[in-house]
């Protein structure tokens, strides 16, 4: 398959000689994706071992998701823009180059002021990764197969959740949760140099690199379309920091799980996760004939359920069930992301993708700041799981609603040009 942008100077002779360029940076981005994503879905993996070393609450356990994926508010919009004006190229080496140096500094960290104040700094290294991996799909991969593709691009998420989840408790256990993160730092790098080599941006995106200019900025703004996708996306990310930071702590707490066994389960919903993202892409594309709005509106009527059944968790719970239930959860609450960049994409247009993805990722930063902590002080406050769990399925459930009354599809297209 040949997809926009293709020439001989935008396509490493080695690789071609084994798949279509296009399909090279898909799997680029995937890498790119797990090495940004790793801070936020890999932490949460030895969270256990942070509250007893700092002696912390739930809800100051919330409070270092917040830092790591709120600190991101300040440069998740520039990276976007950027991605737009100078290419996904630059932007993402220098990004990950940062994020990696960064995570460095948990290896000084002896208090908890110390880890949110690195956690902030993480955060900021982090925010231009998603929407720069977003934009290399956009320019790549046509409209017809782009819902797999990004499928493919943001299993990196869920794939680097569930490495980390499987190893840095055993590397916290034998040698520390400093140690783990520094780690993931090193593997983040490796990530930069093999992005750095092997990416080229695109040449029809080289010749059309637009300006921010207001006039583009209030079309994005008044777009309706948009705004229902961005309300949605802020209740659902939320949620998803919810399940990621609390599930091990919920199954520690209530089913009474030894630790590493509790991140073996949430490496369970990470892989089954990295299998929903790209099965939602492929049925958005080919089931559903591209349309997003209404697999998104599935996705999360059926994590509502599954927060629902999370409620009902108790000490007497079978294995099996608690398994369905994290699996559920890995299949809905974690999966969603690929599917809504796309209709993000979509609805903005090619030329205008970064900068939007930008704007809604910042908007949703919101949330993550302030839904796990809220989570863990009902939880603190009531002594009980059950209630925080079932008001995560509200919200969810209000979102799904919302999303499918209101919510448009994309026009079939794969380029919008917007004024400049």
């Amino acid at each position: 398959m040949s997809g926009p942008g293709n020439s001989k100077r935008a396509r490493p002779r080695d690789i071609l000689k084994i798949v279509p360029y296009p399909w090279v940076v898909v799997a680029l981005a995937l890498i790119s994706q797990m090495g940004g994503s790793w801070p936020g879905q890999g932490l949460p993996a030895v969270y256990p071992f942070i509250q007893d070393d700092l002696d912390l609450s739930r809800a100051e356990i919330g409070l270092i998701s917040s830092a790591l994926l709120g600190g991101a508010i300040a440069t998740v919009f520039l990276g976007g823009w950027l991605s737009d004006v100078l290419g996904v190229r630059r932007v993402m080496v220098g990004f990950l180059a940062v994020l990696g140096l960064v995570m460095m500094g948990f290896l000084l960290v002896h208090s908890y002021l110390g880890l949110l104040f690195v956690g902030v700094l993480v955060g900021i290294a982090e925010g231009p990764g998603y929407p720069t991996s977003t934009k290399a799909i956009m320019e790549w991969i046509p409209q017809r197969t782009r819902g797999l593709a990004m499928g493919i691009k943001q299993m990196g998420v869920a794939l680097g959740g569930a490495i980390a989840a499987a190893a840095l408790p055993a590397i916290a256990l034998a040698a520390g949760w400093r140690v783990a993160a520094v780690t993931m730092g090193g593997a983040i790098l490796v990530i930069a140099v093999l992005f750095a080599v092997l990416y080229r941006d695109a040449s029809h995106a080289q010749a059309t690199r637009p300006r921010l200019s207001m006039t583009a900025m209030r079309l994005l703004v008044q777009d309706r379309g948009l705004i229902v996708a961005t309300l949605w996306g802020t209740a659902i990310n939320g949620i998803q920091f919810i399940t990621l930071s609390y599930i091990a702590l919920f199954l520690i707490d209530v089913v009474q799980m030894p630790k590493v066994a509790a991140g073996g389960y949430l490496a369970a919903a990470q892989l089954s996760s990295v299998v929903a993202r790209v099965c939602w892409g492929g049925i958005s594309d080919f089931a559903f004939d591209s349309r997003r709005n209404i697999v998104l509106g599935i996705i999360s009527g059926a994590a509502a359920l599954g927060l629902a059944g999370v409620s009902l968790v108790n000490a007497e719970t079978p294995a099996a069930m608690l398994l369905l239930l994290v699996v559920v959860l890995g299949a809905t609450v974690l999966s969603w992301p690929g599917l809504f960049a796309v209709l993000v994409g979509e609805l903005a247009g090619t030329e205008r993708a970064g900068v939007a993805l930008g704007a809604v990722n910042t908007v949703q930063r919101v949330s993550i700041i302030v839904m796990p902590p809220l989570f863990g002080l009902l939880v603190d406050i009531t002594d009980s799981y059950a209630l925080a769990w079932r008001t995560a399925a509200g919200v969810t459930l209000v979102a799904t609603v919302a999303l499918l009354l209101f919510g448009q599809e994309p026009r079939r297209r794969e380029h919008v040009q917007l004024p400049r």
